[in-house]
């Protein structure tokens, strides 16, 4: 090999090397806190679905196996919800409840700032006055959005939720690709925060109706001397 294609081939492998360094430096980074039974499989979907762009996916979760199965998918650990938040782009929360939301939004509020134009995406099914309080504490340049989830943990394991999101249209539509790597299914349901949540509790009433009308119908064709059975096959 002479000295000038020994010379372009190692200009081309510096080349190579500082293009891999460079998207990895810019690839987008995540966090993920709440890693229970729908969120474990939900950050498992995100981090398997964003790595071959060479995204990181920061998690917490209290329980400590929870946190151990995470990392073992490919997740990095953090020791509270505050060390993720100067790395990410995007924070998700899957909590049980308001006052766990709460709580975690305050010491991410708190403690440190976030990165410049961030978003924190919550899919915990909590009140929509707990969205919009949340949303008014947003710091300037950062967003919210709210984006509870249906469909079960079988499709959260699946990554075919579907999120129904508050919030700006056009922040709703940059997190889309990230909430398509967990869910088959994105609607922006208003630009204020908590519409999200209002779709969800409207959503989960139309199926406690439908699940009570099913049981009265049941019940009334037994007693009326109907297989069981039978009638459950019509139904389906």
């Amino acid at each position: 090999m002479n000295a000038l294609s020994l010379l372009k081939r190692t200009s081309s492998c510096r080349a190579q090397k500082y293009i891999h360094t460079s998207s990895r430096f810019n690839s987008t980074t995540y966090g993920f806190i709440g890693l229970g039974q729908m969120g474990s499989r939900m950050a498992n979907n995100l981090i398997t679905k964003t790595k071959s762009a060479g995204s990181l996916v920061y998690v917490f979760d209290k329980y400590e196996a929870s946190l151990a199965e995470a990392v073992r998918n490919g997740g990095v650990a953090s020791k509270s919800p505050s060390e993720m938040l100067p790395h990410c782009d995007y924070i998700i929360t899957m909590l049980r409840s308001d006052d766990q939301v709460l709580e975690v939004y305050d010491e991410l509020l708190s403690a440190r700032s976030p990165k410049s134009d961030a978003v924190f995406i919550d899919s915990s099914t909590v009140n929509f006055t707990t969205s919009r309080e949340l949303a008014t504490r947003m710091p300037a340049g950062v967003s919210f959005v709210d984006a509870p989830v249906s469909g079960g943990i079988g499709a959260a394991a699946a990554g075919i939720l579907t999120f129904m999101c508050g919030g700006d249209e056009s922040t709703v539509n940059r997190v889309k690709p990230m909430l398509s790597t967990m869910g088959k299914n994105v609607f922006h349901c208003g630009d204020a925060n908590g519409s999200g949540q209002i779709a969800k509790i409207c959503n989960n009433l139309i199926l406690a109706i439908s699940m009570c009308a099913v049981s009265e119908g049941m019940n009334l064709g037994v007693q009326l001397g109907m297989d069981a059975q039978k009638l459950a096959d019509i139904i389906n």
